[in-house]
């Protein structure tokens, strides 16, 4: 749903984001900021989520570490 509004904004702090995204116009550089910052609330949500669950990456998602795959693919030592 589009509506319109009326805003005052720092002109400078409009100008250089339209430049670092790359849009065409004002209003897609006001769009493109709305997103990243709900992506970014979105993406921090998930963070905590999974926050207490591990200690490391690899204790989150429970992949073992670049040792123990090399590790696995060592032959094994017989026992005599």
């Amino acid at each position: 749903m589009k509506s319109h509004k009326h805003l005052k904004l720092d002109q400078t702090k409009l100008s250089r984001a339209k430049t670092l995204s790359g849009a065409k116009t004002e209003q897609a550089t006001i769009e493109a900021a709305l997103d990243l910052l709900i992506a970014d609330r979105e993406f921090i949500a998930v963070i905590d989520s999974v926050g207490g669950k591990g200690k490391t990456i690899e204790d989150v998602f429970a992949r073992p570490s670049r040792h123990e795959r090399v590790d696995r693919l060592a032959p094994k030592k017989s026992k005599k």
